[in-house]
């Protein structure tokens, strides 16, 4: 464990930035670091990264943390937990009034998202908060849209808890990268639950709505999201998949008004689970092949009629 603290002069807020094999996390310590508001608690903890640079990462930010970086820590796991144990860690550890998540991956919008979003609290009885998450490729080259879009964000404007949970519950559109929360949600509502492995947001935000919690929405960009992430098409792997199993078995099924067009969803997700391990398997195997790439793709967008429109688009 590496530290450094300094006297707090203002009230602090946390930002916790989860690591497992981030392959640009200094970017993303970057946009912490250019952030203008003025109490921050930075707390990044590696999930047993396999060569982790550590002792390079508390060499720079030594060197580059400014005064408003009231405090920061980089912490190891012993052994990989996942997300749910590894940001119940840094929660457990952090003493901000809001909790931030940046994942190691993503960077904050630009230098005034904590400011602005603090302020944003400040002015409402929010205890969640969710803003607009800017998607990107995995090389952060193209933008490929918002989320949530129009019809999303007025679900959020306007549905009451149980609504805007009957709507997530078959079309999850609030991100745990986009999402802020109080210390009173945790003190209140409990720690992340640790029956999952890699799914943190969904279950909790399925629990606060079910209890009459209101999500705030903040209409402003907040996150810069890179693609290409455990949850993304084709790198879904068998951890994610069993947490989204359990959460629809624990926390939609049981409570929804619409238990068939839960388990309908589901099956179709898991249908196109098994089209994508089949489709990449194919395209590592052929994809080099010119003659069968145009075949694979078009076969591919034919699966996924959206990711074609996106693709034609370049939202």
């Amino acid at each position: 464990m590496c530290e450094q603290s300094l006297e707090i002069k203002h009230p602090l807020v946390t930002v916790l930035m989860p690591v497992y094999n981030s392959p640009d996390v200094m970017r993303s310590i970057n946009s912490v670091l250019e952030q203008d508001y003025g109490a921050i608690e930075f707390i990044l903890i590696s999930d047993h990264s396999p060569c982790f640079p550590g002792a390079d990462i508390c060499s720079y930010l030594e060197v580059h943390a400014r005064e408003n970086i009231q405090s920061w820590r980089i912490l190891e796991n012993s052994q990989n937990l996942g997300t749910v144990k590894t940001l119940n860690r840094g929660i457990t550890e952090s003493h901000g009034e809001i909790i931030f998540n940046l994942a190691g991956d993503d960077l904050f919008a630009d230098k005034r998202v904590l400011s602005d979003w603090v302020r944003a609290f400040q002015e409402t009885d929010a205890i969640v908060m969710t803003g607009i998450r800017e998607n990107y490729d995995s090389k952060f080259s193209l933008c490929t849209g918002m989320t949530p879009n129009k019809r999303e964000i007025n679900w959020l404007r306007h549905l009451k808890p149980h609504e805007l949970f009957e709507q997530i519950a078959v079309d999850n559109f609030l991100s745990g990268c986009s999402t802020a929360r109080k210390r009173d949600f945790f003190d209140k509502y409990g720690l992340y639950d640790e029956q999952y492995r890699l799914i943190e947001d969904f279950p909790a935000a399925l629990r606060f709505l079910r209890q009459g919690g209101q999500i705030v929405f903040f209409e402003r960009k907040v996150i810069q999201y890179r693609g290409g992430g455990i949850s993304s098409i084709g790198k879904i792997g068998a951890d994610y998949e069993r947490d989204l199993h359990l959460i629809y078995e624990n926390e939609i099924i049981p409570y929804t008004k619409y238990p068939q067009r839960a388990r309908n969803w589901l099956r179709r997700w898991e249908q196109d689970i098994a089209f994508d391990r089949r489709y990449f398997a194919l395209e590592q195997k052929y994809g080099r092949s010119r003659a069968l790439r145009i075949p694979l793709r078009v076969w591919y967008y034919m699966h996924h009629p959206r990711q074609a429109l996106r693709k034609l688009l370049k939202r």
